[in-house]
């Protein structure tokens, strides 16, 4: 049952929306002056960061109604006993990276409006700090993995290393398949189910169901909230003086004074479409969460299975099996010291770090885009030409990284490895 608080919250951010985009088509319909425009946009502005912060509050109300609990605590909950000591790493510092992007972007902002540096660079500086924080807070993690479990393997003195960590992750794999795409094996693997009732411990299965359970439970609609971050910094911007002349080389027909209402009513009217997507959205995921949560309290395999059945069929669904099984390789070699043992079709397998840099590698392809868009705009004009042949070579390159360099990243060095130890293993 839904608290009459968190109706409340709920009815607060749909009427909220509302006024924020009839305060934003004012200047379209009426004239005024560059005053009572900024003031009017200001106004949106704030009631847009009025409504991401009951936007949290609300959904912390939800979190109660649905599963007396926060999220977090069930993330907690679900996750395997020894599961945390690589995981809580990773959290301290990932929010050692938070505090550092925001009083990075905080002293931009200080920057830009002491007129230090230009509209241009402050927002390629900002790109740039996301980009930095979405490898900072992937690539330590993955190399103390591999390097954990290189140093299992190791005289006391000697370095681990990260590359020869994978290998011996990946060894048994390698020897199947050398990796093929196309191997028969990795088809065998995938058609396999969970538990067939021979082959598979009951209770591993349903630690495997955990950890994708986990990140199922731990995923949130992060497309939905760059949305709206990003039209809210557009707004921001448009209160900036400095930006008229910015917008204007590219939208010639327009005067300044209606490029900036134009993109400001825009901008609000995407936020407030994304304000509801997200706050209905919500629901539906913590009738998703719910259902997780019951299931594992059942502690019935068939249910369990039930439910991932549904997960992998959604949205996601591989990203989250293959996420899951990260996590229950992690989980397995700290129990036991070794990877040897954890049954294949449980494991993270090599042709699934592809899929799992998809998104990563989308992120930063696009913010790239971004940031060589505003260096470019700093030395050249723009004509129509030139926008349609980079767009051209944009689409080119995103696709050729895409299938054909992305797949390739690591894998030469991890077979030459590979092939290392097992020609060491095959001498002893």
């Amino acid at each position: 049952m839904i608290s009459s608080k968190t109706y409340c919250l709920k009815l607060t951010i749909l009427i909220a929306n509302v006024v924020s985009v009839v305060i934003a088509i004012i200047p379209n319909i009426n004239e005024l002056d560059a005053v009572n425009q900024t003031i009017l946009s200001i106004i949106v502005i704030m009631i847009e960061i009025a409504l991401i912060i009951i936007g949290k509050v609300h959904e912390n109300n939800v979190d109660k109604d649905f599963l007396g609990r926060s999220k977090q605590e069930v993330i907690e909950e679900i996750k395997p006993a020894k599961y945390s000591q690589l995981e809580e790493a990773r959290a301290e510092l990932r929010s050692g990276i938070k505090i550092m992007l925001a009083c990075a972007i905080i002293y931009g902002i200080i920057i830009f409006f002491i007129k230090i540096i230009n509209l241009q660079w402050a927002l390629v500086g900002g790109l740039v700090m996301i980009i930095a924080y979405i490898y900072a807070d992937y690539v330590p993690h993955s190399q103390k993995y591999a390097e954990n479990y290189d140093k299992l393997f190791i005289v006391e003195n000697e370095k681990p290393s990260a590359l020869r960590g994978l290998g011996r992750i990946y060894l048994e794999e390698y020897q199947k398949t050398r990796f093929r795409k196309k191997d028969k094996y990795y088809k065998e693997m995938a058609q396999l189910l969970p538990y067939d009732g021979s082959v598979a411990d009951p209770k591993e299965t349903k630690i495997f169901l955990k950890c994708i359970f986990g990140n199922k439970v731990a995923s949130t609609n992060n497309t939905l909230a760059i949305i709206g971050y990003v039209m809210l910094a557009i707004n921001i911007l448009t209160v900036v003086p400095d930006l008229y002349d910015f917008i204007a080389e590219f939208f010639i027909y327009l005067t300044i004074t209606n490029a900036k209402t134009t993109i400001s009513m825009c901008a609000t009217i995407i936020f407030m479409i994304v304000s509801v997507c997200q706050l209905y959205e919500y629901y539906s995921e913590c009738y998703g969460v719910k259902r997780i949560v019951q299931a594992i309290d059942s502690n019935s395999l068939a249910e369990m299975l039930s439910v991932y059945s549904d997960i992998e069929k959604g949205h996601n669904g591989s990203l989250y099996r293959i996420r899951g099984s990260f996590d229950y390789s992690q989980n397995y070699i700290e129990q036991h010291n070794t990877i040897k043992g954890c049954p294949m079709k449980y494991r993270m397998k090599f042709p699934d770090k592809y899929y799992a840099n998809i998104s990563r590698y989308n992120a930063t392809y696009l913010l790239s885009i971004a940031i060589l868009f505003l260096v470019l705009s700093n030395y050249t004009s723009f004509s129509s030409r030139l926008i349609a042949a980079m767009s051209i070579v944009v689409c080119i390159g995103y696709v050729v990284g895409k299938y054909i360099f992305l797949p390739q990243i690591g894998r030469r060095r991890i077979q030459r490895i590979c092939e290392e130890l097992g020609k060491l293993n095959s001498d002893l």
